[in-house]
C-alpha cells in the first residue's frame, strides 16, 4: 500500500504541497487562497538561494561536513521523538530521534518503493532540512522570520503571529536543493508516518489526496 500511496505523492505539483503547509499551520487559514502560493514561493525562492550559497563554498562537502562547517553539532538519540522526526535546538544542535527514524529509513529504502525515492538517504534529507534553520537563524530577516499575520484586532488593539509554515516551506526548499531531490520532501510525512501508524498515514494521505481535488469531486 505505502508503496502505491508514494507513487501518488510524487504525481503532486507544488501548489498542493504549498497548501498542505498552510493547512498545517495555526493561522495559515486567515492567509486567502489565492494569496498562499505567492508567499510560498517567494519563501522557496529565498532558501534555494541560501542552499546554493552554502554549497557553493563547500561544493563536496556531504550533510554531517556541511553541519560540521556551520559549527552545528548532529545527535542522534534513541530517547524522545514521539511523532518528531528530528528537530533543531538552537543555537547550535540538531537532534536526530533514531527510533523514529530508522523504522522509517527502512522503508523508504524497500525494494517496493519507486527508484527515485530508494536512492536517497533519509537522515541526510533530514540533516538538510535541519541545516536550513541553523542557516536561517543566523541569516537574520528572512521571508519565514518577517511575514507576520494579523490574529486579532478590536480598535487600536492588534495582535499579529508569524507564519511558521513559511519557514517550513523555506526548509523543503533548502533540502531539495542541498540533497538534489527530483521531488518534494513533504511526501516523507506520509511515509515516515505509515512506519509509526498505518491507520493515520493512509488519513494523512487522503486529506492531501483531496486538496489536488476538483471542487465538488468526491
Amino acid at each position: 500500500m505505502i508503496a502505491d500511496m508514494a507513487k501518488a505523492l510524487l504525481s503532486l505539483p507544488d501548489e498542493i504541497w504549498c497548501e498542505y503547509a498552510f493547512r498545517r499551520d495555526t493561522f495559515g487559514y486567515k492567509v486567502k487562497p489565492d494569496e498562499r502560493f505567492a508567499l510560498g514561493e517567494r519563501a522557496r525562492s529565498e532558501a534555494e538561494g541560501m542552499a546554493d550559497e552554502l554549497r557553493s563554498t563547500h561544493p563536496l562537502a556531504d550533510m554531517r561536513q556541511l553541519a560540521s562547517a556551520l559549527q552545528v553539532t548532529v545527535e542522534l538519540t534513541d530517547e524522545g521523538g514521539g511523532d518528531l522526526f528530528a528537530c533543531f535546538r538552537e543555537p547550535k544542535t540538531i537532534r536526530i530521534f533514531s527510533r523514529v527514524v530508522e523504522p522509517a529509513r527502512a522503508l523508504l529504502a524497500g525494494e517496493a518503493m519507486p527508484a527515485v525515492l530508494r536512492q536517497f538517504d533519509l537522515v541526510e534529507i533530514l540533516l538538510a532540512h535541519e541545516l536550513f534553520h541553523a542557516v536561517e537563524m543566523r541569516h537574520g530577516a528572512t521571508v519565514g522570520k518577517t511575514t507576520r499575520i494579523t490574529t486579532f484586532s478590536l480598535g487600536p488593539f492588534v495582535r499579529s503571529a508569524r507564519l511558521k509554515c513559511l519557514s517550513e516551506i523555506g526548509a523543503m526548499a533548502f533540502c531539495r536543493r542541498l540533497a538534489k531531490l527530483p521531488w518534494n520532501p513533504y511526501l516523507l510525512d506520509v511515509i515516515i508516518l505509515y512506519s509509526l501508524n498505518k491507520r493515520r498515514s493512509k488519513n494523512l494521505f487522503d486529506s492531501i489526496m483531496k486538496m489536488g481535488m476538483p471542487q465538488g469531486s468526491a
